[in-house]
């Protein structure tokens, strides 16, 4: 492939430069050109002339002929030659860009291998992380739901609680309340019947006692 690029390229800038050459190194003659004129113009080279014109008379003229101009000869060489120079260059340069862009692509292409093994590898591992995250969802949600169990039964426990601390408060308050009646009607009654009273904490041991 490099080596058709190279001759294509090659091939076009060859015809080019031909081209360009054949255009600078002829002469098409014109009407009023003379073998005098034409000996003037390519002096003192006009043997060489006919040497690279076999076919053309220049002795006898006809007009649109085309004469090659041998003495540019050595100038057509050298523009050939930096023509070319500039062509390898040109091609050395596209080249190595091609190189970097094959190099890229397969570095590219090699990471991409890397990526697909890697999602092969970690594809059974993402079902199972799957898997367990479904079952921590669940574990989750359970304890969820026994925590806020938790939480409703200890609040009514307290409340619960409550309500018999407030309950005892209440039956204590009517027992000390009757003590204090039982206590009374006592005392009433001795000092009717000219009993001396009993002391308070008797009476109250014997309310207690009942």
């Amino acid at each position: 492939m490099r080596g058709l690029l190279k001759s294509v390229l090659l091939a076009i800038a060859l015809a080019a430069i031909a081209s360009s050459a054949e255009a600078r190194r002829t002469y098409v003659i014109r009407p009023g050109d003379t073998p005098d004129g034409l000996r003037s113009k390519f002096t003192p080279s006009l043997a060489e002339v006919k040497r690279a014109n076999p076919g053309v008379d220049l002795d006898v003229l006809r007009v649109g002929d085309t004469v090659i101009d041998s003495r540019h000869e050595d100038e057509d060489v050298d523009a050939f030659r930096r023509e070319i120079a500039d062509l390898k260059a040109k091609l050395a340069s596209v080249t190595s860009e091609r190189d970097k862009l094959k190099s890229e692509l397969s570095r590219v292409e090699a990471h991409a291998s890397e990526l697909e093994a890697r999602v092969a590898e970690i594809a059974p591992q993402a079902a199972t992380a799957r898997y367990y995250q479904g079952q921590f969802n669940r574990w989750v949600g359970a304890l969820g739901v026994a925590l806020a169990v938790a939480l409703v039964t200890t609040w009514l426990q307290v409340r619960s609680r409550g309500r018999l601390d407030r309950k005892i408060l209440e039956i204590q308050k009517e027992l000390a309340a009757e003590r204090s009646a039982v206590a009374n009607t006592l005392a009433q009654r001795a000092r009717a019947a000219t009993i001396p009273p009993l002391p308070v904490e008797k009476v109250a041991n014997i309310s207690a006692r009942r």
